[in-house]
């Protein structure tokens, strides 16, 4: 199964990893353990939590463990399809 960016986690990502690149000691910290994790999910798309359960779709998502930002996403029946990128840190959850 092959993962995707929608347009919008697209955007995020782009402007996370703008974020990170100004760091001296971990400038690729963040995409390269993006790019992990896509690939895991296309491997095996049940990796993740269920996010919502109030929703039609199905909405799952998985935390960048050292990046801290939590990728949320949902499937179809060829690819998994990532809806947000969003820091785990921040007080609320993103609006999908």
């Amino acid at each position: 199964m092959k993962a995707r960016l929608s347009a919008r986690a697209r955007r995020e990502v782009l402007r996370i990893d703008e974020n990170w690149r100004t760091r001296a000691d971990h400038k690729t910290l963040f995409v390269d353990e993006l790019e992990a994790m896509l690939t895991k999910l296309g491997r095996d798309s049940n990796l993740g939590t269920r996010y919502d359960a109030l929703t039609r779709e199905r909405i799952l998502r998985t935390r960048l463990r050292r990046s801290q930002y939590y990728v949320y996403y949902t499937m179809n029946d060829d690819e998994v399809v990532v809806l947000s990128v969003w820091s785990a840190l921040r007080g609320q959850q993103p609006r999908l």
